[in-house]
């Protein structure tokens, strides 16, 4: 996934770099969050992995990663945490939350349909 959004930003850049220059964003930084997002994100879903088959643990699991992708979003367009406005902070908290809405059945789906059915023995 990271490697997707990789070479779609580099397209990005190279067609329009003033881009990341309006956002105060390096081509670098945003590579280098796409690849440390999904590192770390991919390991917190890859240790909640059992407990996903709970609904409510999918979905708390898929918020979490989308809030940290919101606020590596966030430190990337407008600085350090501490310098952000009210209004940096709500839509950080409302596109971590409707990210992991988004994705929480999915996961869900996923353990259930890939969990070992333990009955049939």
């Amino acid at each position: 996934m990271a490697a997707m959004y990789t070479v779609w930003v580099s397209i990005v850049y190279m067609f329009h770099p003033q881009t990341f220059v309006q956002l105060g964003a390096s081509y670098a930084d945003v590579v280098e969050f796409y690849f440390a997002a999904a590192a770390l994100g991919g390991g917190f879903v890859a240790v909640m992995w059992p407990l996903c088959r709970f609904w409510i643990v999918a979905y708390i699991t898929t918020i979490s990663v989308g809030e940290l992708i919101a606020a590596g979003c966030g430190v990337i367009l407008d600085g350090v945490p501490t310098r952000w406005d009210l209004a940096g902070w709500l839509s950080m908290l409302l596109y971590g939350l409707v990210l992991g809405l988004f994705f929480g059945r999915s996961l869900h789906r996923g353990v259930k349909a890939h969990a070992l059915d333990w009955s049939s023995d």
